[in-house]
């Protein structure tokens, strides 16, 4: 199961560094500058973001499969499951350690591994919640980061507005086979 969520995983980064050198430099900065977090703050994410999985590899590359992790505004999202509160630990210590980082939603399961027909479910439970926030247009779904783990959605990000926020969560509880939806969601301050 493992090499096959390496293979997995290999094929995803390498299609997706493709995909980045096509899209160019210049559109990446557009899509930074339309998020509500603007530019620089999307710099810095990328930034933390990097230093984390550079920590993550350097102490054990397994995490990299197992371990989804995102960043918005030095927030860091962790969903996923380990094999031991060790390896959760761990985890947590390296995600802390790294500077820029100001908080960390850990929502790590400590589980045995699990199996290619809930890594489906859970990936198309992803992909159906994406695709229907895109197509709604009372959504700014480019602030939205969404991730499925043993059908329980994550979504994490920043909505515009509280009528946005529930949007976006009556769409995730919606979808068939999702057990529970954990919203991570900050809604945008006039001060922002």
């Amino acid at each position: 199961m493992r090499f096959i969520l390496s293979c997995l995983f290999m094929i995803m980064t390498v299609a997706s560094s493709g995909c980045t050198a096509v899209v160019g430099v210049g559109a990446a900065a557009g899509v930074a500058a339309s998020q509500e977090r603007g530019l620089g703050q999307a710099v810095t994410d990328s930034a933390i973001h990097a230093e984390l999985l550079a920590a993550w590899l350097a102490h054990d590359p397994d995490w990299l499969i197992t371990i989804d992790t995102e960043v918005t505004e030095g927030r860091v999202l962790l969903t996923g499951s380990v094999e031991s509160a060790q390896q959760h630990l761990d985890i947590l210590r390296l995600t802390w350690s790294v500077e820029g980082v100001n908080q960390v939603i850990d929502e790590i399961q400590v589980s045995s591994p699990h199996d290619l027909g809930t890594f489906v479910q859970d990936s198309w439970i992803t992909t159906k919640l994406r695709t229907r926030l895109t197509f709604d247009k009372k959504i700014h779904s480019i602030n939205y980061t969404v991730g499925t783990v043993d059908q329980v959605v994550y979504v994490f990000g920043v909505a515009r507005n509280q009528d946005e926020r529930d949007r976006a969560i009556d769409h995730a509880k919606d979808i068939a086979g999702v057990k529970r939806v954990v919203d991570h969601l900050r809604i945008k301050t006039p001060a922002d």
